[in-house]
């Protein structure tokens, strides 16, 4: 089966169509996860501190909120590597949950949070490699780092979804990316432009705004553009998140169809 052509323009539009679709359904699933992983870490967090004091015999704040615990340094490691195993968690099944929506799949809790050791194993060594890779090709310089993440994007899907070990999913995803890792780099643009955009339109309103109130009595003007700056805030988090979703979606459907082909 020949590949699929990709376009800056169609990761656009299947974005776009999967984000009308199925947008609010992603966004309950986030929001829940969210939850959940807020919770199972802010618990965690207290349960560390309120075993691990701080030099006053007191539950620190910042030992809840940042971990930064000034008791024993084996409490301080078993607490950092909690929170990291909440994130690879909520890693993991954010992706599951996308991948399902982006197949209109239908799922229940049970299979979601179906995983083994050993699969959770697998997944937490491909990410450290993963991670290990890419902060190398950053640190030789700046354009390999570029191409090492287009070229690797798909290996957490191929991690969580494919069954794939870290060696694997690593080959697998250059492989799916040959030709396109460029488009993948001007797609990302156009996102990071969208999100942009309403940002530079914010700073803009807000300072002729400060400016017309200090220069001139001209009070109704600033009062309008103060308002439209409000209104560039809300379009500018909007935007984001938005972007964030069609982002998602379209990496999501091409490493699905790329998968297929």
């Amino acid at each position: 089966m020949s590949s699929p052509k990709v376009t800056v323009g169609s990761l656009w539009q299947s974005g776009w169509e999967l984000t009308k679709k199925s947008g609010l359904k992603l966004l309950g699933h986030g929001l829940l996860l969210s939850i959940a992983y807020a919770l199972i870490t802010v618990g965690g967090l207290v349960f560390f501190a309120i075993i691990n004091p701080d030099n006053n015999g007191m539950v620190g704040l910042n030992a809840i909120l940042f971990a930064e615990q000034t008791g024993s340094p084996v409490l301080q490691f078993v607490s950092q590597m909690f929170q990291l195993f909440t994130g690879l968690l909520f890693a993991i099944y954010t992706i599951r949950i996308t991948i399902w929506i982006t197949q209109s799949k239908k799922y229940n809790v049970k299979t979601l949070l179906k995983l083994s050791g050993k699969q959770l194993i697998t997944i937490a060594l491909g990410y450290l490699l993963l991670c290990l890779i890419l902060i190398f090709g950053f640190l030789l310089f700046v354009i390999p780092g570029i191409i090492l993440l287009f070229g690797l994007i798909f290996t957490e899907f191929l991690l969580i979804e494919g069954n794939r070990n870290a060696i694997e999913a690593i080959k697998e995803s250059w492989k799916m990316t040959n030709g396109i890792k460029w488009i993948l780099f001007l797609f990302s643009l156009t996102l990071v432009a969208a999100v942009l955009l309403p940002l530079i339109i914010t700073v803009v309103l807000f300072s002729l705004g400060g400016f017309i109130n200090q220069e001139s009595a001209a009070i109704a003007a600033s009062i309008i553009l103060s308002l439209l700056g409000a209104v560039a805030i809300v379009c500018t988090l909007l935007s984001a998140i938005l972007v964030g979703f069609i982002s998602n979606f379209a990496i999501t459907k091409l490493y699905l169809t790329l998968k297929k082909s």
